[in-house]
């Protein structure tokens, strides 16, 4: 029975595969990292097709949210380890923010974390 599994496992990764190779490492990197933002800054602990469906924008589709989600870095919709969400977290912090040409950046960055203007999020 186990064999049975390791065998449909397998496949499925395969299949999966097959799909994600539609998107770049970097594309995967960033629509990670998107998730990655709910996971840490709105305590997302599952991604179920709810959630996805409500996150997801023009830009972030909602087919190319659930490839991601169809990688090794995630295990039943979570985020496998935290370290990973962190590091997709902060690559997403780079290209969105730090990369593009506002003077506004840090604004920006702030915004995420204070609330009111004096205090931390939670």
């Amino acid at each position: 029975m186990k064999s049975t599994y390791r065998q449909q496992k397998k496949k499925n990764r395969t299949i999966i595969y097959s799909n994600i190779k539609k998107l770049s490492e970097n594309e995967i990197l960033e629509y990670v990292g998107y998730l990655a933002s709910y996971y840490i800054l709105s305590k997302v602990t599952e991604f179920n097709d709810n959630l996805i469906s409500g996150i997801s924008t023009d830009k972030y589709s909602e087919e190319n949210l659930k490839k991601a989600l169809n990688t090794a870095l995630f295990n039943d919709n979570c985020f496998t380890h935290r370290t990973i969400a962190e590091f997709a977290f902060a690559y997403f912090l780079n290209k969105v923010f730090l990369s593009s040409e506002s003077e506004n950046n840090l604004r920006k960055i702030r915004s995420l974390f204070i609330v009111n203007n004096s205090s931390f999020a939670s």
